[in-house]
């Protein structure tokens, strides 16, 4: 699995700072064979169950930040962003090649976001509120994607932790996302499942699944986590999330009809200085089957 993360920052305090960003993700999963459904490709001409999913994503941005009122991190750029999804499960192409390719586009946009973090610790806080809003307009696109029409991508994400007694505290978070317009291009739905790995603009973690379990064009989540201290720097905690995916959730009531994914963990960590080491097991009452996950260093 092929990745990098580049950047180059600079830092004028309260005025407007310049910052310029590259990175690149790659990874394959096995999945299922009903989640190949992009650019007019019917998952029902094939006898699979499922196949191997091949993720790739190049993203470069270019942007202005500053403190609005001191206290808020605000910031507007431009971004270009290129997606390839293939497998070579199925299919042969125009060279003879053994693969099918459902994703391999160029899309150039413009974004903003908005940030308010007083956490004490990024992995494992026990005081502190967070909140994080992006908003991704794209413009144009080149490639595979030939009935490209503009559209958007809103995510947001709030968190609070507090401390409930000494060495044991909570963390409560929310956060979902939507893609407006754009219908056509499938490949910025929101894939969600998994955890350990570094969350990119539209890859979700949730516990009790495997890594890109669901897609849809909207999702919302919430999670509970518990944490108790346990020695300096070793931490035993539990959590609890729930959520709901699918395309257009807000265009009826099925947002709130009920949860239709659930999942719970219980696990361990340390911070350390690579970044926090995590062995968790988690299960979901859904698939009626548990999971470990195993994380190590910082994601990028």
């Amino acid at each position: 699995n092929l990745r990098y993360n580049f950047d180059y920052f600079i830092d004028k305090g309260y005025y407007w700072s310049l910052g310029l960003n590259s990175n690149y993700n790659s990874f394959d999963e096995n999945v299922s064979i009903d989640f190949i459904a992009f650019n007019d490709i019917n998952p029902e001409n094939t006898e699979l169950n499922s196949l191997n999913f091949e993720y790739g994503e190049l993203t470069n941005q270019f942007y202005l930040q500053t403190f609005f009122k001191r206290i808020f991190l605000l910031g507007i750029g431009a971004e270009h962003k290129w997606k390839d999804y293939q497998s070579k499960t199925i299919g042969i192409d125009e060279d003879d090649i053994p693969r099918t390719v459902f994703e391999d586009t160029n899309y150039f946009g413009a974004f903003g976001f908005i940030e308010f973090d007083t956490l004490d610790n990024k992995f494992f806080p026990t005081n502190g509120l967070y909140f994080r809003g992006d908003f991704n307009f794209y413009l144009f696109a080149n490639g595979l994607n030939e009935n490209f029409n503009e559209f958007s991508v809103g995510r947001a994400k709030i968190g609070y932790a507090h401390p409930i007694f000494d060495n044991f505290s909570g963390l409560i978070e929310a956060e979902g996302g939507v893609k407006f317009g754009g219908d056509e291009t499938e490949s910025f739905d929101f894939l969600i499942g998994g955890y350990g790995y570094k969350e990119t603009s539209n890859l979700v973690s949730l516990y009790g699944y495997d890594d890109l379990s669901f897609r849809g064009d909207t999702f919302l989540k919430a999670t509970l986590t518990l944490d108790y201290k346990l020695f300096k720097k070793s931490h035993i905690n539990i959590a609890a999330n729930i959520a709901n995916i699918g395309d257009g959730l807000f265009d009826n009531t099925q947002w709130i009809d009920g949860v239709d994914l659930t999942g719970y963990v219980i696990g361990c960590g340390w911070e350390t200085f690579i970044g926090p080491i995590e062995a968790k097991y988690s299960y979901s009452p859904e698939r009626g089957e548990g999971s470990w996950y195993f994380s190590i260093g910082y994601p990028f």
